[in-house]
């Protein structure tokens, strides 16, 4: 998944977001497929592997694309609906498994099915993202879209706006000079701009060192809220389900409030709920030895409780960055710089499993750790820019006004 997240930025902006997407939903499908017929250890292995990069090269592409094809008030409404199906996925993945318990080959092969299916939902439906288009100076391939795009509308496109398509190439290459800090100057937006220029670099770590903490917040809970259930099927479909209130919460909230307060407070949540597992980690381990199990139920009800609390706001996070990243990214660089985020994320991913391992010494230590990597990316968020309702990015110049303006 950390691959395909670096493949999936990288190929989507040289190459666009739709033929990205679909060569996903290929390793994807390939992969799930070639998992189902593995006979040997190494075989299956390196079939997961195709299949975490499709899979991730799936996630971070749609998130780009789906806000690149609507207007900004919509923006938040489209981008979390589409976490709000993986969620749905996911709750559904658990009654699959439970009723394919007997053969995970059979579970593999009604996955298989579904993401072919899928892929061929992509490649009628799904068109090229408009700013890619524009960015990549295909006016001509942009203007058939939009004329596609308002026939299915009952609308009609001023020819006024098709003329004046060519004319926005001047905007996207000539004025990324004027804030340049580096030796060398160049009109292109490269990725690296974002952290050598001065006015992007701190911006730039504050949102890369979100992405890290609140993933590995996430997954650190995540894992604590299987190994506290009896029924892995019933474990794994609460901590899916329970995305499904965050993600529709947010959905509301950001109608009235920007991206930042939403996921500033949100964070703040999760990095106190994550202090309250410490301490109850630490309750737990004293009353070890002793032999009342109403004692033992009651701390695992709390930790429960709390574990699924901490997950409700983390995810509700995770979904509002893919909303945000995108608003704070031009568009020759959005998808690529997504991934990276992605990929930094994966990383507290893989980290929080072995951090969660420290607790058998010390078990206030994971938590108490995930809260100050939490109140970290708390005081980063607290000084980013808000993007609600503001227009993409197209340039570096367009960036620094959002970041100059706040």
């Amino acid at each position: 998944m950390l691959l395909g997240s670096w493949l999936a930025g990288w190929s989507s902006d040289a190459y666009g977001r739709r033929a990205a997407i679909l060569v996903a939903m290929v390793f994807f499908s390939l992969g799930s497929l070639w998992t189902m017929l593995s006979g040997s250890f190494g075989s299956f292995a390196i079939s997961r592997l195709v299949t975490g990069i499709g899979v991730m090269g799936l996630c971070v592409t749609s998130n780009v694309l789906v806000s690149e094809s609507v207007a900004p008030e919509h923006r938040a409404l489209t981008t979390t609906s589409c976490n709000l199906f993986s969620s749905i996925g996911l709750a559904g993945l658990s009654l699959l498994a439970s009723y394919n318990s007997a053969s995970w080959r059979r579970l593999m092969g009604i996955l298989t099915v579904l993401a072919f299916s899928a892929s061929l939902v992509v490649y009628i439906w799904v068109s090229e993202s408009p700013f890619w288009l524009l960015a990549s100076k295909r006016h001509d391939q942009l203007s058939v879209m939009l004329q596609r795009w308002a026939s299915r509308s009952g609308k009609s496109i001023p020819d006024r706006l098709l003329e004046n398509l060519s004319s926005s190439e001047e905007k996207l290459v000539g004025s990324d000079d004027e804030i340049h800090q580096s030796p060398s100057h160049h009109s292109t937006v490269h990725l690296s701009s974002l952290l050598v220029l001065p006015a992007f670099r701190w911006h730039t770590l504050s949102v890369l060192w979100s992405w890290f903490a609140v993933c590995m917040m996430y997954f650190g809970l995540t894992l604590h809220v299987e190994g506290v259930g009896s029924n892995k099927y019933i474990s794994f479909f609460f901590v899916a389900i329970v995305e499904l209130p965050a993600l529709l919460i947010a959905i509301v909230v950001l109608k009235y409030i920007g991206r930042r307060t939403f996921i500033f407070w949100t964070m703040v949540m999760t990095t106190v709920f994550c202090t309250l597992s410490s301490f109850i980690a630490k309750w737990s381990t004293q009353v070890n030895g002793n032999d009342s199990t109403h004692m033992k139920e009651t701390i695992a009800n709390w930790q429960l409780a709390v574990s699924i609390c901490g997950k409700f706001s983390s995810s509700a996070v995770f979904s509002i960055l893919y909303t945000y990243l995108p608003e704070l990214l031009p568009t020759p660089v959005r998808t690529s710089g997504l991934g990276v985020c992605v990929v930094v994320s994966r990383l507290g991913a893989i980290i929080s499993p072995f951090v969660l391992a420290w607790g058998h010494r010390h078990p206030m230590a994971p938590y108490l750790l995930f809260s100050v990597c939490g109140a970290i990316a708390c005081a980063g968020i607290y000084r980013l820019p808000e993007t609600k309702d503001r227009d993409l990015p197209e340039t570096l110049q367009d960036l620094h006004q959002l970041v100059t303006k706040g």
